[in-house]
């Protein structure tokens, strides 16, 4: 019997609704980019920024120095 070389298939097939049951809906998910441009992913689009928000400058607080003897 002649011994498979190579490295092992470490890929399954499951459906969408069978990883769900795995990961949640926002999971990350590991996955080839070559797979994701065979179905038509497009990597040379910019993506759309992410609003950064900005932090409100607060106003300085105002104090006196007291002097108790």
């Amino acid at each position: 019997m002649i011994k498979k070389q190579g490295r092992p298939n470490v890929y399954l097939s499951l459906t969408y609704e069978e990883l769900g049951d795995y990961v949640g809906a926002k999971a990350i998910v590991p996955v080839k980019k070559s797979w994701l441009e065979a179905l038509g992913f497009n990597f040379d689009e910019p993506t759309p920024d992410v609003a950064v928000e900005k932090k409100e400058e607060s106003t300085p607080i105002e104090y006196k120095i007291t002097d108790f003897e």
